[in-house]
C-alpha cells in the first residue's frame, strides 16, 4: 500500500531497484524506518488527508511533531473502540458516568487520544459526562473533585479517562486536603 500511493517509499523502493511485484520473499521487501513517515516528506499534496493527527511532541519536540494522516476514521474509531471494550469493558457494564481528564476531540482536535476519549464517552457513557481539561491542556482540578464527590456517593460505576498528569493534579489535591473519596464498585 505504501509504494501504491506512490512519494517516499516508493522512490525508496526504486533506489533499492525492488518492484513489490518481483518480491518472492519478506525479507526481499525494503526496511525503512517507522520515522521516516512521520516526516511531511514527498511530493505536494501526498500527505493532504481529511483527517491529521499530530502527536505532543513529547520526545521529538514541538517543532518535529509527526503527523498521522487519514482520509477517513472508520477503521480507526472501530478498531480503537473495540479494544477498549475488550481491555477495560470485557463485562459490558452498561452506560456510565464518565470523567474525562484528557484531552477531547473539541479540545485539542489534532489528538487521536483526544478522538479516542470522545469516541468512548459517546458510546459508554450515561448522559452524565464532564470534561475537566481545556484546549491548553489544564484540568480543573476544583471540576473534577466536585465530579468525584459526587460519583462516590452514587450507587453506579463510574468511568475514569484521563493522562496521567491530570490524574496526578487531583490525586494531589485530594491527598493535600486530606479527602477521601471512594468510587462505587466496578468503577473503571
Amino acid at each position: 500500500r505504501q509504494y501504491e500511493a506512490g512519494g517516499l517509499y516508493r522512490r525508496f523502493c526504486e533506489s533499492r531497484r525492488v518492484d513489490p511485484k518481483s518480491v518472492v520473499d519478506w525479507r526481499q521487501i525494503p526496511a525503512l524506518p517507522s520515522d521516516a513517515f512521520n516526516a511531511a516528506l514527498g511530493t505536494p499534496g501526498e500527505h493532504e488527508r481529511s483527517f491529521v493527527f499530530r502527536s505532543s511532541g513529547t520526545s521529538t519536540g514541538a517543532d518535529a511533531r509527526s503527523k498521522h494522516a487519514l482520509t477517513t476514521l472508520d477503521t480507526y474509531k472501530l478498531a480503537a473502540l473495540a479494544h477498549f471494550e475488550s481491555m477495560v469493558l470485557p463485562d459490558a457494564p452498561g452506560p456510565l458516568a464518565v470523567l474525562i481528564l484528557g484531552p477531547t476531540r473539541e479540545t485539542h482536535p489534532e489528538s487521536s487520544l483526544g478522538c479516542m476519549f470522545s469516541w468512548i464517552a459517546e458510546r459508554w457513557s450515561d448522559g452524565t459526562s464532564l470534561s475537566a481539561f481545556d484546549a491548553e491542556g489544564k484540568v480543573d482540578v476544583a471540576k473534577a473533585i466536585e465530579w468525584v464527590g459526587a460519583a462516590a456517593s452514587a450507587a453506579a460505576p463510574v468511568l475514569v479517562l484521563g493522562v496521567t498528569s491530570a490524574l496526578t493534579a487531583v490525586l494531589d489535591e485530594l491527598r493535600r486536603s486530606d479527602a477521601v473519596m471512594r468510587l462505587p464498585a466496578d468503577s473503571r
